[in-house]
């Protein structure tokens, strides 16, 4: 089967042939959930204390956290 056609439905129909965008975005959006699994990996390995520092300065208005701020919609980087 051809790569760069999308299909739906139950059976799966052909629906079109993808743009040259759409391509390109899958790529992108590939890159962008592996920085946030790496994001969220980093938060979850945390200890309890860290946790209550980072939660003190974000309170504190002294510092925000990737965590903090995708929780916000506050996108600080993406990767290239």
């Amino acid at each position: 089967m051809p790569t760069g056609q999308i299909f739906a439905g139950n059976p799966a129909k052909l629906l079109r042939a993808m743009t040259a965008e759409e391509s390109a975005f899958i790529g992108k959006s590939a890159l962008n959930y592996a920085a946030l699994a790496a994001v969220h990996a980093a938060e979850c390995n945390k200890t309890f204390e860290q946790i209550k520092t980072d939660m003190a300065l974000v309170a504190a208005g002294n510092e925000s956290t990737p965590d903090y701020d995708s929780h916000r919609g506050v996108t600080t980087s993406l990767p290239a």
